[in-house]
């Protein structure tokens, strides 16, 4: 039988009970219905299927809530995998322009020993090479041959040298071409690889968009199932205890009502404990998808922390708060996610630039929440309203807690 049949089941068998209870004239007060033993058989009976059909529905929406933290997760890892793409890129096109500038100072380098080696050229045919064959020829004396074969060799040594330069700066040419190649290579290759992160991180964001917003649905109606569940089971609990206590119409009410306000404040209670705990765990634990410098991740419109901030200013006002509660709200977020609305705890599942636990708790501001800065920060601001009142007073609790959560 399904968790709704069951359910259903048990509400029948309540109603059957306790319909002369609860449709009694005023002559109920002083002659109360006591159920029978059988009654109350059937009522626990319903009661104890009434708890195992929350436990199946709290187990379904455990699930849903891990799906979407898992989602999550993705997106943010794919954040992650495009801004290290985007700075391989970047280093990449950074060394092929440095070769580049290198390969163009090797060229005039070359060119500056070619010319050089031109001009010795030129010098040897000209008046230096005509004095030093007529000096040799004509002269009679020592001392002027040798002067002349002293003009001889040092044209010697300076078109080696010209010689040599020429060459060296040939084989740096060369050198720097194949290196300036081999990094316009690694260039190409970071090009592609970032363009293939991108395009798997937006991939990655749409397939997750449409099923989280499934999800979100899906675990919204399980929590609402829960609690139908839990104020069914209570009210079994409290007919239960009614039935066979009350001897009086009045009483027995007083009785319900006391059992009920018993019931809600444990819940509460427990409920708040858990939110606790789970607050704790998530303030301990990193996120992830915050990325490299917090910017958009490579999809359109601004999504930096800046743009965020600017996004939440202009929200103050809708909630009566001037502009002195934006550096309290700004204080907050960047403890909590870096005002990266992909930030993501592994650990509890929390997620965006609030950290909302559950995360799915923001599709009542809009069904783009995976990915959507504005609905992020209009529900966090709706958040803070309710439980605090204003952002400074969650800061101060932020910073009265440790680990910080609010």
């Amino acid at each position: 039988m399904s968790p709704r049949r069951r359910a259903a089941t048990a509400l029948v068998a309540v109603a059957l009970l306790t319909a002369p209870a609860l449709t009694a004239g005023p002559a109920a007060a002083k002659d109360p219905v006591i159920p029978s033993a059988a009654a109350v058989r059937a009522a626990r009976a319903a009661a104890t299927e009434a708890a195992r059909t929350r436990s199946a529905v709290v187990a379904q929406e455990a699930a849903v809530t891990a799906q979407i933290t898992g989602l999550e997760l993705g997106v943010a890892h794919a954040v992650d995998d495009e801004n290290r793409a985007q700075a391989r890129l970047d280093q990449a096109s950074a060394i092929a322009q440095k070769a580049s500038d290198e390969l163009d100072a090797a060229r005039r380098q070359h060119e500056a020993a070619r010319r050089a080696v031109a001009g010795v050229a030129a010098r040897a045919w000209t008046g230096a090479g005509e004095l030093s064959q007529l000096d040799l020829v004509l002269s009679a004396s020592p001392q002027a041959m040798s002067d002349a074969q002293l003009v001889i060799d040092a044209q010697g040594r300076e078109a080696d040298r010209a010689v040599r330069e020429a060459a060296d700066a040939a084989a740096a040419d060369r050198s720097r071409e194949a290196y300036l190649a081999a990094a316009r290579q690694d260039q190409a290759a970071a090009a592609l690889a970032a363009t293939h992160a991108r395009q798997a991180a937006e991939a990655a964001t749409r397939a997750a968009q449409t099923h989280a917003a499934s999800l979100a649905a899906r675990a919204e109606q399980l929590s609402a199932s829960v609690d139908a569940l839990d104020a069914r089971a209570s009210a079994l609990r409290t007919q239960r205890v009614t039935g066979l206590a009350a001897l009086a119409r009045a009483r027995a009410a007083a009785a319900a009502r006391a059992a009920a306000a018993r019931a809600a404040a444990a819940r509460a209670a427990a409920e708040r404990a858990a939110r606790d705990r789970a607050a704790r765990a998530a303030a301990s634990t990193p996120v992830v998808g915050t990325g490299a410098t917090g910017g958009s991740g490579g999809f359109s419109g601004d999504r930096s922390p800046a743009a965020a901030q600017a996004i939440a200013r202009s929200l103050l006002g809708a909630h009566g708060w001037g502009d002195g509660q934006l550096s309290c709200l700004v204080d907050l977020w960047n403890g909590e996610s870096g005002w990266s609305w992909s930030a993501t705890n592994p650990s509890s599942g929390a997620y965006g630039i609030p950290q909302a636990l559950p995360s799915w708790k923001m599709a009542s501001a809009g069904s783009d929440w995976l990915t959507n800065p504005r609905t992020q920060i209009r529900w966090g601001l709706d958040y803070i309203h309710r439980a605090y009142g204003s952002p400074c007073s969650a800061w101060g609790s932020w910073q009265s807690r440790s680990p910080h959560w609010y």
